[in-house]
């Protein structure tokens, strides 16, 4: 593998070579899901199973309404919510 590293105008300082039996790739979770979908398409890694790279979202695909801000969501809650004040009241039954 040829690693370049540069100066942070982009100018390409040096560049190495690094010989390894296994490889690590520590890029993100984009990030690495990229690296190793453009290696696949060049050949480098033939066995990747196809499933990598698929299904990602831009994570606008939910959305939370909170209808009691002064209650707690408890542990239930995966995640922080987004708070959204609607200019309307939600009906229970929704």
């Amino acid at each position: 593998m040829y690693v370049d590293r540069i100066h942070t105008d982009g100018e390409v300082l040096e560049r190495k070579r690094l010989l390894a039996q296994s490889r690590f790739l520590g890029a993100g979770s984009a990030g690495t899901t990229r690296l190793l979908v453009k290696a696949k398409a060049k050949g480098f890694v033939p066995d990747l199973p196809d499933g990598v790279g698929t299904g990602w979202g831009n994570n606008g695909d939910r959305v939370f309404a909170v209808t009691s801000p002064l209650v707690s969501p408890r542990d239930h809650q995966g995640a922080p919510p987004v708070w959204v004040c609607p200019t309307t009241p939600i009906p229970p039954d929704r």
